[in-house]
C-alpha cells in the first residue's frame, strides 16, 4: 500500500520551531547528522521531535510519490539511472569472480 494513514499536521506544526533550529543547525555543521540520529532514536516512541521528523518525512514520502507518478520524465529518469547502477553492480560482481579465480589479466 503506498498511502495511508493521515499526516499529523497538529504535531509538524507544534514542533515546527525546533524542526527549523534542528535542520539549520545541520546545515551550519554545528551538529552532525549522525549525532541527531542517534540522540532521536532513542526512545524514539516517546521523542516528539523524532515524530515530527517522521511525520515530516511522510509528508516528504507523499509528495515524492505524487510528482513520480504524474510525471513520466520523471520516472524515465530514474528507471535510466537504476538501469546504469543496476549494470554497474552486475559488472562489478562479474569482475569480483573473475578476479577470485585468477582470470584476470594485468
Amino acid at each position: 500500500m503506498l498511502f495511508r494513514g493521515v499526516i499529523d499536521w497538529t504535531l509538524i506544526e507544534t514542533h515546527f520551531q525546533d524542526l527549523m533550529r534542528v535542520i539549520l543547525s545541520i546545515k551550519a555543521g554545528t551538529v552532525l547528522p549522525s549525532t541527531l540520529l542517534r540522540k532521536l532514536g532513542n526512545y524514539s516512541k516517546k521523542n516528539r521531535l523524532y515524530l515530527a521528523f517522521q511525520e515530516l518525512g511522510r509528508v516528504v514520502r507523499t509528495v515524492f510519490l505524487l510528482q513520480y507518478i504524474s510525471d513520466r520524465s520523471l520516472r524515465e529518469q530514474i528507471t535510466a539511472t537504476t538501469n546504469k547502477v543496476e549494470a554497474y553492480n552486475a559488472w562489478s560482481q562479474v569482475a569480483l569472480f573473475l578476479n577470485r579465480r585468477g582470470d584476470h589479466r594485468q
